[in-house]
C-alpha cells in the first residue's frame, strides 16, 4: 500500500506539470489516477478546483459565441433562445 501512495503523489506532481504546461485534459487524467491509487485530498482538492474552472470557461465561451443572446420561456414552458441577430431582425 505505501507503494501506491508514492506513485500517487509522483502523479500529482505530473499533473501539476501538465495543468502548469496548459495541458488540462492530461493533468486531469493524472489526478484520477492518483486517486485511483491511493485516495488523498490533495488529488481531489486539485481536480475538484480543475474542473470548477474548466466549467467556467465552458459557461464564459458560450455567453462570448453569441447564441446565448437571449432566452424566454414559450407558451408551452420550453426555453428558447435566440442570437443577437435574430433580435435585430424582430426589433427592425
Amino acid at each position: 500500500m505505501e507503494a501506491n501512495r508514492d506513485d500517487s503523489r509522483r502523479c500529482i506532481k505530473i499533473a501539476e506539470k501538465w495543468i502548469k504546461s496548459g495541458n488540462i485534459e492530461k493533468g486531469e487524467k493524472f489526478l484520477k489516477k492518483s486517486i485511483h491509487l491511493y485516495p488523498n485530498e490533495r488529488a481531489n482538492d486539485l481536480l475538484q478546483q480543475l474542473q470548477i474552472n474548466k466549467n467556467k470557461s465552458k459557461r464564459t465561451s458560450s455567453q462570448n459565441n453569441g447564441f446565448n443572446a437571449g432566452q424566454r420561456f414559450s407558451a408551452s414552458g420550453s426555453l428558447i433562445e435566440y442570437t443577437r441577430e435574430q433580435l435585430e431582425n424582430v426589433q427592425r
